[in-house]
This record gives C-alpha cells, sequence and structure tokens, in this order.
C-alpha cells in the first residue's frame, strides 16, 4: 500500500550527513517492515475488503437459494472472467455492481444453498491517496509507541500516560477508512 521510501522522510530515516555515501537499508528496520504488511492488512479487515492493485481473484461462496447478489471483496470488481455454480460453469446474465455481482435469476435455478466460484480481477488500479496517507499516519503511530506496546500506562517526566489496550486505529484515519467499508463485510 505504501513504500518504504513514502515513509523515510516521516520516520526521519534519511542519508547521513557524516557520510554522503550512507545507504539506507530497509532491512535494518525489521519493525517498519512489519507495520507496513500488518496495518494495510488490519484496513481490510476493518474494511472488509481488499486494498491491492488490480489483481486476480478466485472466491468462493455459499448463498442461500433466495440470494442473486454475491457479494465480492476485491473492489473495484474489474473483470469477472469466470462463474460456477456447484462446479458447473455458469453462461447466463450477470451484472457487476459496486460491491458484488447479482447472477439473474440464481434464485429460480437453486433450491438450497449454492456454492459460487468468481473467478476475476479486481482491486484499484492505483491505491487511494487517502489511503496512502492513512497507512503513512497509522505506521508511523504504531512505530512511535513501539517501545510501550502492550503497556497500559507510561510515566515519562512526571507526566502518565494511559493507553487504551488494543490496538485502535487514529480518529483521522478511521474516518478516512469509514467511506471504504463494504457494506456487506464479507469475512476474508
Amino acid at each position: 500500500m505504501i513504500s518504504f521510501e513514502e515513509l523515510k522522510p516521516f520516520l526521519n530515516i534519511g542519508s547521513n550527513s557524516n557520510n554522503p555515501n550512507f545507504e539506507v537499508v530497509e532491512a535494518s528496520y525489521p519493525m517498519i517492515l512489519t507495520l507496513m504488511q500488518e496495518v494495510p492488512a488490519a484496513f481490510e479487515i476493518y474494511c472488509g475488503r481488499k486494498f491491492i492493485e488490480n489483481d486476480l481473484f478466485n472466491i468462493v461462496r455459499y448463498v442461500d437459494f433466495d440470494d442473486d447478489f454475491i457479494p465480492v471483496n476485491y473492489l473495484p470488481i474489474n473483470k469477472i472472467s469466470e462463474i460456477k455454480i456447484d462446479g458447473e460453469i455458469f453462461t447466463g446474465d450477470f451484472n457487476i455492481g459496486e460491491y458484488g455481482i447479482t447472477i439473474d435469476k440464481l434464485s429460480e435455478k437453486r433450491k438450497n444453498k449454492a456454492k459460487v466460484e468468481i473467478k476475476g480481477f479486481g482491486g484499484f488500479d492505483e491505491i487511494p491517496e487517502d489511503l496512502k496517507m492513512c497507512a503513512r499516519k497509522q505506521i508511523v503511530y504504531e512505530n512511535q509507541r513501539k517501545d510501550y506496546l502492550g503497556a497500559r500506562s507510561v510515566q515519562e517526566g512526571g507526566v502518565n500516560i494511559s493507553f487504551e489496550p488494543e490496538v485502535s486505529f487514529l480518529k483521522t484515519v478511521q474516518t478516512v477508512l469509514k467511506k471504504y467499508k463494504h457494506p456487506y463485510l464479507v469475512k476474508m
């Protein structure tokens, strides 16, 4: 979602003024590399969707007989290449919507739950800037707290700071993420 290069200025990681040939090596910052994986993963869980650049997906959903809509968490959906219903390739009509696909008259063809497999491409052509900004803010925040992970309170210079016991998003990050929340909150 965001590169190490994009994070460096916000983490005060840069060249050494005493040695102009000093090179920053990503592997020297394992905490940052871990956060670069964990923060976007937490965003995906919170929003119930994948934040990837256009990529192949293969999902399986079990839908009730009275349900024609199948939510997809690789959004936006760019192309559906194959749909199988109970193992058989579906050749009928379907519509791609903002949050999934609707298979015309699926409920008329089923008398019980159906196993629907969908293959296609989905995701952003490029990650939106507001999501990158959120990732940057949350990674910097989590990195600043790294010495106090798991602590409920810390005392420094006569000041006592209390933390919530669980990890939570910054308010500004949560506000932006709300607009990306999948209304059907599909489990991934």
